[in-house]
């Protein structure tokens, strides 16, 4: 809605992806990993003021970001990391894929893909890290 209704605007969308996920299920079992989920969830939340946070799937969250500047989305993402790697009770960390409305795609679909993309490049890097779609 957003997109339609104000194409000019400056947004975002950033892919986050937990690291290491499946050790956590494995190891401490799936009600830890379903609390995982959780503060996770309430971290992207309570870091998040113009926009909204959404599971994506398993262990996938999107962020979809309103009048964003592209020069804080790096602080940003630096922040959300630091705070799982403090806050989590056990062992992950989180990946982050970032893509731009007008600059890295034109479309919610574009968004969505290019983040997504960027979250894979960010994986190969190493993990605990974000990447601007390139």
């Amino acid at each position: 809605d957003a997109l339609s209704q104000k194409p000019e605007g400056r947004y975002a969308m950033m892919f986050v992806d937990l690291d290491d996920f499946k050790k956590v299920n494995d190891t401490y079992g799936h009600l830890a990993g379903d609390e995982v989920l959780s503060t996770l969830g309430e971290l992207l939340l309570s870091s998040v003021h113009d926009g909204f946070v959404g599971r994506f799937g398993g262990d996938e969250f999107v962020i979809f970001l309103r009048n964003i500047e592209e020069e804080k989305l790096g602080v940003l993402c630096e922040q959300l990391i630091q705070k799982v790697q403090e806050r989590m009770p056990y062992p992950v960390g989180i990946s982050i894929g970032i893509s731009i409305y007008g600059k890295d795609a034109n479309s919610e679909q574009e968004l969505l893909a290019h983040a997504d993309a960027a979250l894979y490049q960010a994986k190969e890097e190493g993990k605990g890290r974000y990447h601007m779609y390139e």
